[in-house]
């Protein structure tokens, strides 16, 4: 069988070599070869400036925020810096300041302003250059708060303490600056099925079903995202004026607004000499921005109306999910970042039955937490919603296996002994001659944990991770010793529901339903701290929205088995940073074959291999079609699988994954014949 090889560029960057291997771009950390003690100095330095800077940064941002309308200033950040338009291909264009800068800076934002008493809030409108300072100020406040714990350094002297502040410091960091647990439908028809059968507790408990609650978010987000697309096409409108007076004509019956404030923009702009186009359209800009917060602010009596309930149970529901100006008046500025109270209470109540709310999405951001800590205050509704999640996570990754695999056979609650102990399998599917043993886990992840605490975070890694990993670590022993020995069946596993002479592979899977800080898929970790027992090999965890999308992506029954069983192997034999949707983005560029580079040394970032993923989603989010990511493979090679799935022989899946554990590089004489015959 003729072999070339692989072929490897290489792209010189300064000093440094960038390499081009199986689709994934290769650069070395710019601070490989670097004297260690001067690099530890200089870090050293960089956070003691930042703990010097921290609370002078915040007091900054508090002292612009009370200078000005607080509101219209936070809604003018939402709308430039979150908000974006589609394209027509169905990519997300891009927002003010990009990347970098994201819901959790106007979530600071927010906080910080809800420390100030309401009779000591300012009511300027804030202009452009203080909308521009608190764009500039707030990723800075960001930085310096992550830099801040550089000045730990000098506290850690051995490779344990510098595990935990690694392991510290990613919690920490997603906890800050993280706020999708998934595609955003996908989240919302998630909560949707969640909880939809409990809406009466929901509604004796809290006054109105969670679904409502569901409903109403998800319809503040679409609002927002509608008036953006409208006010672009208002300030179209606007541009066809032709003299000032049909310049303001226009701009009132596109932007109704109070009398007073009308009339103040009339005197100003008559004042000047004639403006141009170009200057119309800057006036015209300010005096939207003005009122914007307008837009965010709705009453109780407006809200029951448009979804028919009563207006007494809105109030009480939306005091619920607020606080008041002043309500944050103890807030320390370490907790606006790392313990925000507006995550779980993402409106602003203003009295009267008056309401504020410039970040729906945040309610879906931390929807467990919220809803955790509703249904914490009712015993009867806690114990049934703790009940639904366990039951509702089972049933969803059953129905993900069943819809992927038509002709798998799948049994829930497979109960087993060992050593005279009772277990019981959450699920068990097998898929010709591939069994897998897969555990759910619907267990909540503490603030504690989220912020870096190193024993909470531990228990409930162990709870999450660790015990469902044993427990199908020893079904997978007993299953595969059954392989070799099939007549001791009726001692081992009695009871066991498939022909264990069609199973050749066992494979081992654990979901969850809440992400645990991306810890789940970066478990080397955890490993540094000795969070995985010595020798125990962990199956891929993943989280039941990630689960969806990588089946939802992969377009063959053989590729989602190959996924799972190069996904446990990937996780012991790389060293990656990233989260499960990266690790797709990988797969699709090369089926996990990374050459070299695995089992080695090196430690690579795949953060932003997701791409092609991402863009997909957004576009079947928006109603847009486009063409699905597929794994880089021949035409033919992909037919034979395609040819072994139809044909559903004995061993067929056993002969795909082999298949697709070649490169898609490699190349053999009869795909070159296949493609002079497709010409």
């Amino acid at each position: 069988m003729g072999k070339r090889k692989r072929q490897r560029r290489r792209h010189k960057t300064g000093h440094h070599e960038v390499h081009k291997f199986a689709g994934v771009y290769f650069a070395p950390h710019p601070f490989n070869g670097a004297d260690h003690t001067k690099l530890r100095d200089a870090l050293l330095r960089v956070g003691t400036n930042a703990v010097q800077q921290f609370d002078t940064q915040v007091a900054q941002l508090q002292g612009i925020l009370d200078s000005v309308d607080a509101l219209q200033a936070i809604a003018c950040l939402t709308t430039y810096g979150l908000t974006a338009t589609v394209g027509k291909d169905g990519k997300i264009g891009t927002t003010y300041k990009g990347s970098k800068f994201t819901q959790a800076h106007v979530e600071l934002c927010l906080a910080i302003a809800l420390r100030t008493a309401a009779e000591n809030r300012g009511s300027a409108p804030a202009s452009a250059d203080t909308i521009q300072k608190l764009f500039d100020l707030l990723p800075e406040i960001a930085k310096t708060f992550q830099e801040k714990r550089l000045a730990r350094l000098s506290n850690i002297a051995t490779d344990e303490e510098r595990h935990i502040a690694q392991l510290q410091d990613h919690l920490r960091l997603h906890t800050q600056a993280v706020r999708n647990w998934g595609y955003f439908d996908e989240v919302v028809s998630t909560l949707e099925r969640l909880v939809a059968p409990l809406d009466d507790a929901w509604e004796s408990a809290f006054g109105l079903p969670a679904s409502w609650l569901v409903r109403f978010f998800r319809d503040r987000v679409k609002d927002m995202e509608d008036r953006f697309v409208a006010r672009l096409a208002f300030f179209r409108e606007i541009d066809k004026a032709t003299n000032i007076e049909d310049f303001l004509a226009r701009l009132i019956a596109l932007f109704p607004t109070p009398q007073e404030h009308y009339n103040d923009f009339v005197n100003a702009i008559r004042k000047h000499p004639p403006l141009s186009r170009d200057q119309r359209r800057v006036a015209a800009f300010h005096y939207a921005d003005a009122i914007m917060d307008l837009d965010f602010i709705s009453s109780v009596g407006e809200i029951a109306q448009r979804y028919d309930v009563k207006p007494e149970r809105v109030d009480v529901c939306l005091r619920r999910l607020s606080h008041a100006f002043g309500d944050l008046r103890e807030l320390r500025n370490d907790s606006a970042l790392l313990h925000n109270p507006v995550w779980t209470r993402p409106l602003v109540s203003l009295g009267d039955g008056i309401f504020y709310c410039a970040l729906p999405q945040g309610f879906f951001s931390f929807s467990f937490h919220t809803l955790n800590e509703i249904a914490a205050g009712d015993s009867k509704l806690h114990n049934a919603w703790t009940r639904r999640k366990a039951e509702f996570l089972e049933h969803e990754i059953e129905t993900i296996f069943r819809n992927a695999f038509p002709q798998a056979l799948t049994v829930r609650n497979f109960q087993w002994k060992h050593d005279g102990i009772d277990y019981e399998n959450d699920l068990l599917v097998q898929i010709g001659s591939h069994v897998i043993i897969i555990e759910a886990k619907s267990g909540s992840v503490s603030w504690p944990a989220l912020r870096g605490a190193p024993d909470r975070a531990k228990r409930h890694f162990r709870e999450l991770i660790i015990d469902p990993s044993i427990q199908s670590h020893r079904l997978q022993e007993k299953i595969e010793a059954l392989l070799s020995d099939p007549q001791d069946i009726a001692s081992t596993l009695p009871s066991f529901p498939f022909d264990i002479s069609a199973i050749k592979k066992v494979l081992r899977l654990s979901v969850t339903l809440e992400d645990f800080a991306v810890l789940q898929t970066n478990i080397r970790l955890a490993q540094a701290v000795g969070w995985v027992p010595n020798g125990h090999q962990l199956p891929p965890t993943m989280i039941l929205a990630d689960l969806r999308a990588v089946f939802d992506i992969l377009g063959t029954k053989a590729e989602k088995i190959h996924y799972l069983q190069r996904r446990q192997t990937i996780q012991r034999t790389l060293n990656y940073v990233g989260d499960e949707m990266d690790l797709l983005g990988i797969y699709l560029a090369n089926g996990f074959d990374l050459g070299d580079v695995e089992g080695s040394d090196a430690s690579i970032v795949i953060t932003g291999m997701s791409a092609s993923v991402d863009e997909f989603f957004d576009a079947k989010a928006n109603g847009i079609t486009r063409v699905r990511p597929e794994r880089k493979l021949t035409r033919w090679w992909r037919d034979i699988c395609l040819k072994f799935e139809e044909r559903d022989f004995e061993g067929w899946t056993e002969a795909a994954t082999m298949l697709l554990d070649v490169g898609h590089d490699v190349d053999f004489p009869q795909d070159r014949r296949h493609r002079r015959a497709s010409r």
